[in-house]
């Protein structure tokens, strides 16, 4: 009998700027706030479940084919402030000191990593189990009996089901 493997994957660039976005919101200020709150998330979904699998992933910047298809594709989004810059780089250094995987592809989305991530692996261990730490609901198209979004539900990271998508959808 094969172990059942369970993976946490982390949509990093989605993790790290709403922690960048929440510490400003704080009445006190530190260098690197984001970076704290980023790995102060990251441990709590760890203490409370069992994966034995984690992998960040983060956007790649450049182009990719949304841009080709609609040029106008994310030009509203402002650029990534030089602080927030400096603690993403802080951070995949940190992850890469403790020997935690993060992939980032250039002209590819944290999203797209995710996706492909996920199709192969479901291949290679079809019995396993993947959460996916986001509030990217566009991840929402993945869910299935084996995929599930931790996200944010009155205000705790809480484990979201297809079961819970089709209720909420009202597909049943």
């Amino acid at each position: 009998m094969v172990d059942k493997k369970n993976f946490l994957i982390i949509d990093g660039n989605n993790l790290l700027y709403s922690s960048y976005y929440a510490f400003q919101r704080l009445p006190w200020s530190m260098k690197g706030g984001a970076i704290f709150l980023f790995l102060r998330v990251v441990i709590s979904v760890l203490k409370k479940n069992r994966y034995q699998n984690l992998v960040v992933m983060f956007d790649g910047g450049g182009s990719n084919f949304r841009k080709s298809l609609l040029p106008e594709y994310k030009a509203q989004r402002e650029k990534m402030p030089e602080e927030l810059w400096e603690q993403l780089e802080a951070i995949k250094l940190l992850l890469t000191k403790t020997n935690v995987a993060y992939i980032q592809l250039v002209n590819y989305e944290a999203d797209d990593l995710i996706a492909s991530f996920i199709k192969q692996n479901t291949k290679n261990y079809p019995e396993a189990t993947f959460d996916i730490f986001t509030r990217d609901k566009d991840l929402l198209q993945l869910l299935s009996e084996n995929i599930n979004i931790l996200k944010y539900i009155n205000g705790k990271i809480t484990l979201y089901t297809q079961e819970q998508f089709y209720y909420e959808y009202n597909f049943m």
